[in-house]
């Protein structure tokens, strides 16, 4: 198969294409919840957590919208160095919220003091989004620095993360 350096489709493995032949599970069994449980601590060590994992069935664009709806009732900074973070920026506007876009130079990563600077500028912001691995240009944001200075100067905001690209290959 050829490599794909992308996000996905992602080639499998044959012994799991074999295990997808087997007959499905009722997702209200004991059996399913037992899985289910067993998936969710394995992802809980990916995300470094001991929170909560949530799952979804959809693409990376539609938990974009479902944190956009379900935690922003009004203002939303989207920090935008790519095409993804462009994305997020469209979907804020998409579900009818006061979207400032913070234009970051693409192939540059976005920095605490630019997310810091955006927070002193606008008032009332509810939450953040950045794309942690930018794909489209190959950058990483310094996600730690930035949520620590979230999470000491705006405590009340929400850091909403793309991880799509990075997730389980950077910490």
């Amino acid at each position: 198969h050829p490599s794909l350096f992308i996000p996905g489709p992602v080639n499998v493995r044959p012994d799991v294409l074999e295990a997808q032949t087997e007959a499905m599970i009722g997702h209200r069994t004991a059996e399913f919840e037992s899985l289910f449980a067993a998936c969710e601590e394995k992802l809980k060590q990916l995300f470094f957590t001991e929170q909560r994992v949530y799952v979804s069935a959809s693409s990376g664009s539609g938990l974009q919208e479902a944190a956009i709806r379900n935690g922003v009732h009004k203002r939303v900074v989207n920090f935008v160095a790519g095409a993804f973070a462009s994305r997020w920026h469209q979907v804020s506007q998409g579900c009818g919220k006061e979207a400032i876009k913070v234009d970051v130079e693409w192939g540059q990563a976005v920095k605490p003091e630019t997310v810091d600077e955006a927070l002193q500028q606008y008032n009332h912001v509810e939450a953040i989004t950045i794309v942690h691995n930018e794909t489209s240009t190959g950058v990483a944001a310094p996600l730690g620095e930035i949520a620590a200075l979230v999470r000491e100067k705006y405590p009340d905001t929400f850091i909403f993360v793309d991880a799509v690209s990075s997730f389980s290959g950077l910490k």
